[in-house]
This record gives structure tokens, C-alpha cells and sequence, in this order.
């Protein structure tokens, strides 16, 4: 099975989203925090199907909420680099690195 890694900004990225979403309606966070989860088991299962970003990187886009998740598609593991907001500056995250 191939298992699942953020990097601390992109792990930050998630809980902050929930967070905000909670304090607008309650529910709404855990609802967000599912997306992110299916949506990382449609990558888990099919990583190649995210669009190109980068050589190294894809996005999968979430259904009901507008974020997407990059990653990295490792041997063993995917590498979450970044949830976007979708009107976030386009390519912020591209200087992350692993630590």
C-alpha cells in the first residue's frame, strides 16, 4: 500500500483550511478534512491521473471544495507538497523541499 507524507507547510496548509471552514459553519471542517482524504485515496490508488504541474509534481483537484492537492509521486510513498486554495499565488510552494 502506498502511504501518504506531508510537508510541514503543506500539513499547516490543511489544518488551517479546516479550521476556517469550521468557524464559518460547524461541520464544514470535517467536511473539508473528508475531501482531502478521498481525494488522497484517488491519488493513492491512481497517482499518474493528476495533471503535470512539474516534472516531479501533479495536482489532483478537490470535488467540493476549491483546493488542490500537490504531490509527488514517490517509489514507495506520495509527498504532499501543498493543499492550494485555488486562488492562491499559482506556484508558491514550488521552492518547498523535504526536510
Amino acid at each position: 500500500m502506498t502511504s501518504v507524507r506531508f510537508l510541514p507547510e503543506a500539513k499547516d496548509e490543511f489544518v488551517e483550511a479546516a479550521k476556517f471552514y469550521e468557524r464559518r459553519e460547524e461541520g464544514l471542517g470535517d467536511r473539508f478534512l473528508d475531501e482531502l482524504e478521498n481525494c488522497l485515496e484517488r491519488i493513492t490508488s491512481q497517482p499518474s491521473l493528476g495533471n503535470v504541474v512539474t516534472r516531479a509534481l501533479r495536482r489532483r483537484i478537490l470535488r467540493k471544495f476549491p483546493f488542490s492537492v500537490i504531490y509527488a509521486h514517490e517509489e514507495k510513498s506520495i509527498v504532499v507538497v501543498a493543499v492550494a486554495h485555488t486562488s492562491r499565488k499559482p506556484g508558491y510552494w514550488k521552492s518547498r523541499k523535504e526536510s
